[in-house]
């Protein structure tokens, strides 16, 4: 006898770039369930980043029970299976909070999206500036120092955990997370960014594009290499990325107005 699904209603779509996890909350708060009942109904055992082990969850099963495709996965899917390349130091280039998947964010994009959600690139700690806002990520909530983990529960988030409605409000305190003033980088005269601050910068979004096709190139040269070969690469050394010491509230401190 076939075994028949119940079709769960009012399913979000995945927004471009968004990460697994920022989805997994928003459906969840869409169905009025907590994220751990909604992964038990979908079949996915509860682990400590979903994210990261995306590549190894039933993502079929998923699928069929929330009645969309299994390619509008893809895209994340690319990402953190390359990741999978550099086995255990892989885990440097992701945020966390604890075990907690954790997230930078840029507090622009969150003020102007009509849904608010988190995407994959805020999870690494390589990506430090907003491309299209010219700004500093943000590491946590300007109100309360609290710093974004996701999954979370929506329903019980917020002040005096009366919950939440978009993704855009601190879990924690309940303030609007876009409510900061942004850490422009044009506040600054670029003298305050050394050569070496460009190029980390523009070797972070490199790193993840580098991800997402599974091959990169060298400056100035047509070769590709794979993404086993980066991991031979000093770019792909942790010293090599700490050398970055810039961020939204040191950035904030200096600016001049």
């Amino acid at each position: 006898m076939k075994k028949k699904f119940s079709l769960l209603y009012n399913v979000p779509r995945l927004l471009p770039r968004e990460s697994f996890s920022s989805w997994v909350t928003r459906l969840s708060l869409s169905q009025g369930i907590t994220p751990s009942i909604l992964l038990k109904y979908l079949e996915i055992h509860l682990i400590d980043d979903l994210d990261r082990h995306i590549g190894s969850l039933n993502l079929k099963q998923l699928c069929k029970k929330a009645g969309i495709r299994e390619y509008e996965f893809n895209g994340i899917k690319k990402i953190f299976s390359s990741l999978a390349a550099f086995e255990q130091t892989g885990r440097y280039f992701l945020l966390f909070s604890g075990k907690k998947a954790r997230y930078r964010f840029c507090p622009i994009c969150l003020e102007q999206d009509d849904c608010p959600y988190f995407r994959i690139e805020w999870r690494f700690k390589v990506w430090h500036v907003c491309p299209l806002h010219k700004c500093f990520l943000e590491d946590q909530c300007y109100h309360c120092a609290t710093y974004v983990t996701l999954p979370l529960n929506m329903l019980t988030s917020g002040y005096k955990n009366m919950g939440i409605g978009s993704l855009a409000i601190c879990h924690s305190c309940g303030k609007p997370l876009s409510q900061v003033s942004p850490a422009l980088i044009e506040d600054h005269p670029y003298l305050r960014f050394n050569p070496e601050d460009h190029l980390l910068i523009q070797n972070g979004r490199a790193f993840l594009s580098a991800l997402y096709f599974g091959n990169y190139k060298l400056c100035g040269f047509r070769k590709k290499h794979s993404i086993e070969d980066l991991i031979l690469h000093p770019g792909s050394k942790e010293s090599y990325w700490e050398n970055f010491k810039w961020n939204a509230e040191l950035w904030r401190s200096l600016t001049i107005t």
